[in-house]
């Protein structure tokens, strides 16, 4: 069970505005809206939702303007204001963003930047049988600062509880970069990372950049059909250094950058179960023993081309809200090879592409966006091996204002890989709804998805609401998975309750009531998903599944794509 409270706020009916023309700016000023608190309250309490995030505060002025791309005493550039919106908007605390050019003189304006805030609290619980197991209490702009703050709590069990915080930054040192922070002691193993990178947030950027490096130490479970989970003990640490310099115009251009990645991966024996008891070794079939010991670093470049113009839309993955889709062609290119230091045991060659290619107008997006990486042994007969891709296509189209129909495929799989894959019909996001309790797993899957929702004309003042009607189906390939089984087609089909506040904000709170038409394997249960997510910001995220065993770098992520 998911409980959830948020801040509501009221969205302001857009207005046309004056373009700049070149003139003078004097100054800018920033003007953000104040959603109403969730009721009257002092004292210890309110010190308590301030704290918490709970209560909203607006986001402070400096923190705003430091996202704005045109600078008091330069000419004000109309490329330069719609950009400075779409960076607004791109930030996962604004719903929208405009900028207004107030004439002050002949040759000279002033700007008024206001920014529609966006849902704040992160809190979320989960009970059984009457004690709580989970708990999550974070705020997306702590303080008006830009700073997400998650603490999080899981009961152990059988194990040690666990505790964790998250922290991003998405305007360090006063600029418009991303810093995060994760540490995390888990029931059994634990994670920590950090990074920092500058996004290619606007098509004005000369370069974009990531350095980072993480540790996830943890049991990952792999399911199978009959019996308890089997779990294999990863240990691996990972880090990369990369950069993409920009030449051309704003809508045609090339990249061009260098990248270092290294991973040290830690055999701590073969597959186990993880019991109420203890944790214990597994000896049976269906997994293969696990040789995860390896140490590499890697230097090389990443290159592309980029012919990608930007469209605003209203209501794709929102239900109102205003979204920034691309439209046009962006490649990139990932060439790497090991090298002999640091401890470095492997020998190879790894090579990397990323591809989105989509065509937008403000009623229809027909896109598709991909990513994979394979590598080939040096001085071994062995061809190509350890390939990862993950891909989706998908068409959105509006018929009718307050009505939009969505038809999707998106594809995930494993070849060879170091690490054991596994993919899921019972992945949260990427799976088939109403397939939660599904226990079949193979190397590849496919799910496509079709939905149809409408836009209730008549909502609370401070509401989007809407409703859907959608059906998924999908299969998997046993590849080289554990436990890997091919299926037949899955289906399911179900209805969803649509929800979000302020209006025009672009996190969507659902609520899917799926039934699974066919088995997998599973009983035929109704199954009831209640979420809130911000699908706006990215088109296609690499699945965590198929991310957790790649090997070389995400290339999207290099320029903010992810």
């Amino acid at each position: 069970m998911a409980i959830w409270l948020a801040a509501a706020g009221s969205a302001q009916r857009p207005e046309p505005l004056r373009p700049c023309a070149g003139e003078i700016v004097s100054a800018i000023s920033s003007r953000a809206t104040q959603p109403p608190e969730l009721a009257r309250i002092g004292g210890l309490e309110r010190w308590l939702g301030r704290a918490s995030g709970l209560i909203h505060r607006g986001t402070e002025p400096d923190v705003v303007l430091g996202f704005v791309r045109i600078k008091p005493g330069q000419r004000c550039s109309e490329v330069a204001r719609t950009e400075s919106e779409r960076v607004l908007r791109a930030q996962p605390f604004f719903a929208n963003a405009r900028i207004r050019v107030l004439p002050q003189g002949p040759d000279t304006v002033t700007l008024e930047v206001t920014t529609e805030e966006e849902l704040r609290p992160n809190v979320g619980m989960r009970i059984s049988n009457g004690h709580l197991t989970r708990l999550r209490l974070g705020t997306a702009n702590y303080g008006g600062q830009a700073i997400a703050v998650t603490a999080l709590y899981r009961s152990g069990e059988f194990y040690r509880d666990g505790f964790g915080i998250r922290i991003a930054d998405y305007q360090p040192f006063g600029r418009p970069l991303v810093l995060n922070v994760e540490a995390v002691r888990d029931p059994l193993g634990s994670t920590w990372l950090a990074s920092i990178r500058e996004p290619q947030y606007s098509e004005r950027q000369a370069r974009s950049w990531y350095a980072g490096v993480e540790r996830r130490h943890g049991y990952q479970a792999f399911r199978r059909t009959t019996g308890r989970d089997v779990s294999v003990d990863f240990d691996r640490t990972r880090w990369l250094a990369a950069a993409a310099w920009r030449l051309g115009s704003r809508t045609r251009a090339v990249f061009a950058g260098p990248v270092a990645a290294g991973e040290r991966s830690v055999d701590r024996g073969g597959p186990r179960l993880v019991t109420d008891t203890g944790v214990f070794a597994y000896d049976g079939v269906g997994i293969a023993p696990v040789n995860s010991a390896y140490t590499t670093v890697r230097a090389g470049a990443i290159a592309g081309v980029h012919r990608v113009s930007y469209v605003t839309v209203n209501g794709f993955d929102a239900l109102t809200g205003q979204q920034d889709v691309r439209s046009g062609v962006e490649v990139l290119a990932l060439g790497a090879r090991s090298v002999r230091v640091g401890g470095s045991s492997r020998r190879d060659i790894l090579v990397g592409g990323a591809l989105y290619a989509g065509k937008a107008s403000e009623r229809s997006l027909v896109a598709l966006a991909a990513e994979g990486e394979t590598r080939r042994p040096i001085g071994r007969e062995r061809a190509w091996e350890g390939t990862t891709a993950s891909a989706r296509a998908a068409w959105y189209v509006q018929p009718r204002a307050r009505r939009v129909r969505i038809l999707s495929a998106e594809f995930s799989g494993g070849w060879d890989t170091r690490l054991p894959v596994q993919l899921t019909l019972a992945a949260r996001e990427v799976g088939l709804r109403g397939f939660g309790a599904a226990s079949i797993g193979g190397a590849r899957r496919l799910a496509l998805r079709a939905e149809e929702r409408w836009i209730a004309p008549m909502a609370p003042r401070r509401w989007d609401l809407g409703a859907a009607v959608f059906a998924d189906a999908g299969r998997l390939w046993a590849g080289q998975a554990p436990f890997g089984e091919t299926t037949g087609w899955q289906a399911s089909a179900g209805v969803s309750l649509l929800g979000a506040t302020p209006r025009g904000a672009r996190h969507v709170w659902r609520v899917d009531i799926a039934v699974p038409l066919t088995s997998a394997g599973q009983p035929a249960n109704v199954e009831v998903r209640a979420s809130i997510r911000d699908a706006t910001r990215f088109f296609w995220r690499d699945p965590a599944d198929v991310a957790r065993v790649r090997e070389g770098p995400l290339l999207s992520r290099v320029l903010g794509r992810q």
